[in-house]
């Protein structure tokens, strides 16, 4: 059995977003960073709320929610060691 109640006026979750970022890279990419900012919102998230029993359903599906996120993420290179025959590369990532 369904317990939502359908919901004629649900409409589409909308998402914006933007990202900018830099990599550099130095002594012939041996050591180098990435560094990335981010942002993202979203409005009219689908949920389920919960509504009166009387009704006969326990929830109905509404454009409800908004979410947002950002922060920054990072990258550390280094290649401490190069030759011919054998390549050693140690990274570092974050993020906050």
């Amino acid at each position: 059995l369904q317990d939502g109640a359908g919901n004629p006026q649900l409409g589409p979750e909308f998402t914006r977003s933007a990202e900018v970022g830099l990599e550099m890279r130095f002594w012939e990419n041996r050591i180098g960073f990435d560094i990335t900012r981010f942002s993202q919102r979203s409005t009219d998230i689908i949920i389920s709320v919960p509504i009166a029993a009387a009704s006969g359903f326990t929830n109905e599906a509404r454009n409800a929610g908004v979410l947002e996120s950002n922060g920054w993420e990072w990258n550390l290179n280094f290649t401490p060691v190069r030759s011919r025959d054998f390549t050693w590369d140690i990274n570092f990532n974050g993020s906050r």
